[in-house]
C-alpha cells in the first residue's frame, strides 16, 4: 500500500458541496502521490486582522457553518475512497485545526512549518521550518 502524507495549510485550495461529491471522490480516486496538499475549509473574508493571534482563535477569520460542512463532506469522502494517511499534518491557525479535526479521518499534529506566511512578521522566523517541511515532503516520497 502506498504511504499518504495529508497536509492542511493555507496555501492551496479543495472544493466539496453537494453537486461536486462525484468530482471530489474521482480526484481522490485518481491520486497518484505520496503527499496530498488540501487548503482549509470555507472561511469566509481574506486573510486575519491585524492583531491576531495563533493562540487565540477569536482573533482569526475561522470557518463558518458552510465550512464545517464542507470539512465534513470531504472527510466523508476521503472515508469512502479508503485512502488512509500515514501523517496528518496542519498549520497552527485554527481555520485548519478544525478543518482537520473534522474531516475525521485519523490523528493529526500541527507542523508550524505549514503556517501562512501572508504576513510579512511570521517570515522570517518560518524560514527554517519550511526547510524541515521539505525534508518531511521528500521523505514521504
Amino acid at each position: 500500500m502506498r504511504s499518504f502524507l495529508l497536509v492542511i495549510l493555507t496555501v492551496l485550495a479543495t472544493q466539496a458541496c453537494s453537486e461536486s461529491d462525484a468530482i471530489l471522490k474521482d480526484a481522490i480516486d485518481a491520486v497518484d502521490a505520496n503527499v496530498v496538499f488540501m487548503r482549509h475549509a470555507v472561511a469566509p473574508g481574506f486573510g486575519d486582522p491585524d492583531n491576531f493571534s495563533l493562540s487565540d482563535c477569536s482573533t482569526q477569520r475561522n470557518l463558518d457553518t458552510r465550512g464545517r460542512k464542507q470539512a465534513r463532506a470531504i472527510g466523508a469522502s476521503i472515508q469512502k475512497s479508503g485512502i488512509r494517511f500515514d501523517q496528518i499534518l496542519s498549520s497552527e491557525w485554527c481555520r485548519c485545526k478544525e478543518t482537520v479535526q473534522l474531516l475525521g479521518i485519523g490523528q493529526w499534529q500541527t507542523f508550524s512549518g505549514l503556517n501562512s506566511f501572508f504576513k510579512i512578521m511570521l517570515i522570517k522566523p518560518r524560514l527554517s521550518e519550511s526547510w524541515s517541511l521539505s525534508s518531511r515532503v521528500k521523505m514521504a516520497v
